[in-house]
């Protein structure tokens, strides 16, 4: 979870970089929009969405594991 959570925050200092950056980098325009906007509205909320997904999955397998050291039928 705490992988997720730091891509979470580096994705949100991407934007502020993007922002502030010399030469503003976030004003080159790709399909006639500014690479500030893809990135706010497009990028940065897919990958937030796939590694939020992808760490919620994996915290869902691991609590269907049980634990090695628990005795048998306990849960």
């Amino acid at each position: 979870m705490g992988l997720a959570i730091t891509t979470i925050f580096v994705l949100l200092a991407g934007g502020v970089a993007l922002s502030v950056a010399p030469f503003e980098p976030g004003t080159i325009r790709l399909a006639g929009v500014s690479l500030l906007w893809w990135y706010g509205v497009v990028a940065a909320p897919v990958i937030a969405v796939a590694v939020t997904a992808a760490a919620l999955a994996r915290a869902a397998r691991h609590a269907d594991v049980p634990a090695a050291d628990a005795p048998p039928g306990a849960e």
